[in-house]
């Protein structure tokens, strides 16, 4: 009688601290989604804005089949009676100075990358740069004499790289799924790229897929250029602007205008490198659509 009572009292043991497990168990998992929740609230997708910095909604993913109405809905409103400001991004506080509200619309953004990103992205190219291409017809590359320089796009794998591209989707004000891969660009004496448009036309068209359109570029400057030349030139603007190298910066503008349509006046040219000078630029071209 007393060992059956033994093993009861053993029993009871049991189903006692295995209750108390689940119990503490179901507390630490609420704790964890608790924390979970605080760092998803903590790290939206904020609009441009000031000092302030106010508190917003976060930002809805574009579905694939209406970009153009979202597109519009979300364009950041660069000429919001504010000319110069603080944004913040996914990881960065960084400076923005609109250089064009329309026709094209183009903002300067300060240290958008730092020196050990720029470094890094001028390394992973190193070995692999060819002679830069155009787009052709038939939605492959060519190469061409309006563009003399040599580039190659890195992979999204590198951690580095996926940050960087987290910043910029973040800056565009959409998803990173809508960037295309990023290119380094070299110039050297004598390199350059003629005035073109970074949006699709004619018979390219027709082979976008359903990313679509490039809707805007962001270009990063990873280095100066000391003895001339290097300008990004918008010749079609009126009055042409004309942007010198500015290490770790960058320039945003959009290709196309706030109802969709190709903006002639964001063409652009980055002109010849004099002397002995090296321009090293990163580019990331933004569609309206999702890249996969």
């Amino acid at each position: 009688m007393t060992r059956v009572s033994s093993l009861t009292v053993v029993g009871y043991w049991v189903i006692g601290i295995a209750f108390v497990t689940i119990l503490v168990g179901a507390a630490q998992l609420q704790s964890t989604r608790k924390k979970v929740r605080e760092i998803r609230d903590n790290t939206n997708i904020t609009p441009w804005g000031s000092a302030k910095r106010e508190s917003v909604p976060p930002l809805t993913p574009f579905p694939p089949e209406e970009p153009l109405d979202l597109y519009r809905k979300w364009l950041p409103d660069y000429n919001n009676n504010r000319t110069e400001g603080l944004v913040k991004l996914s990881d960065v506080e960084v400076k923005y100075k609109v250089v064009s509200s329309e026709k094209p619309r183009a903002l300067l953004i300060e240290n958008i990358i730092n020196t050990t990103e720029a470094e890094l992205l001028m390394s992973l190219a190193n070995g692999k740069l060819k002679r830069s291409q155009v787009v052709s017809n038939n939605g492959g590359g060519r190469i061409g004499s309006v563009r003399t320089s040599e580039g190659t796009f890195l992979t999204n794998e590198d951690p580095a790289v996926k940050v960087i591209r987290r910043r910029i989707a973040s800056l565009a004000h959409v998803p990173v799924g809508h960037l295309e891969r990023i290119q380094i660009l070299r110039y050297e004496s004598g390199q350059y790229y003629k005035l073109h448009p970074d949006f699709f036309s004619g018979a390219k068209l027709k082979r976008l897929g359903k990313a679509g359109q490039r809707m805007a570029t962001c270009l990063m400057w990873l280095t100066n250029v000391t003895t001339g030349g290097g300008e990004t030139v918008f010749s079609n603007a009126q009055p042409v602007i004309s942007l010198s190298p500015r290490p770790l910066s960058g320039v945003l503008f959009y290709s196309l205008d706030r109802n969709g349509v190709e903006d002639k006046t964001s063409l652009h040219q980055s002109t010849e490198i004099t002397g002995d000078s090296v321009k090293w630029v990163a580019v990331i071209w933004i569609r309206i659509g999702f890249m996969n």
